[in-house]
């Protein structure tokens, strides 16, 4: 089993835009690389929002590709600029549900299980009873390598928290004396700004794909 962490932050949230992206808006899947760009630096569904230059990107997707093979580039018919997709499901035969946990966790860390059953939604609608948790069991390890571990109870919370460690971020939950966190259920509010967050992103996404398709429509003229 690899104990190590085999991804850099920035290659953590490269790996969990593609894999979010699949899922949540398939019909602008593989991605561009500026559409895969605007995705790494989202800033709803993101903790930590991060903003990243074309070329960080670029880097973190050779690294995916060539020396992890956790992702490929795509040649489309009829495309004019090469776009990338993930290898996650092929290689460690994850399924949807799966995946959208990893990707939760990858993009936001550290997440409850009620957290995650109110987030996964957006990337899988139809869920059913306990397939959060199957995932979480599964992705502990898959294949010989560890993906998601279970973090101690912290001070003051009543739930446990779950975080993805192939970039080892969040493997380890401070606590805290200043303040003590309890755990609630999500209210109908925060259920609503969550699906506005979701769909902020995906038309931040939608926008790269017009702008892209708008350059390419120029350059046909040039």
């Amino acid at each position: 089993m690899e104990n190590e962490p085999v991804l850099s932050a920035i290659e953590a949230r490269t790996l969990g835009c593609l894999m979010e992206k699949e899922l949540a808006t398939p019909e602008h899947y593989p991605l561009s690389l500026s559409s895969l760009v605007a995705a790494c630096c989202q800033k709803s569904n993101r903790a930590p929002v991060m903003e990243l230059e074309t070329s960080v990107v670029e880097k973190a997707l050779g690294i995916l590709r060539r020396e992890k093979k956790w992702a490929t580039l795509v040649h489309e018919a009829g495309a004019r600029v090469p776009k990338f997709r993930h290898e996650m499901a092929e290689l460690f035969e994850l399924t949807p549900v799966e995946r959208a946990v990893l990707a939760e966790l990858l993009l936001r860390g550290p997440q409850t299980v009620a957290e995650l059953r109110n987030r996964v939604p957006r990337m899988v609608a139809t869920l059913g009873e306990g397939q959060v948790e199957q995932a979480l069991v599964v992705l502990k390890e898959v294949r010989g390598v560890r993906m998601v571990v279970e973090l101690p109870k912290a001070p003051g919370r009543r739930e446990l928290r779950f975080a993805e460690v192939l970039c080892g971020a969040g493997t380890e939950e401070p606590s805290s004396k200043k303040a003590v966190v309890v755990d609630a259920p999500v209210s109908s509010e925060e259920k609503r700004i969550e699906a506005l967050e979701s769909r902020v992103g995906e038309l931040e996404s939608e926008l790269a794909s017009v702008r892209e398709a708008f350059e390419a429509f120029k350059a046909s003229f040039e």
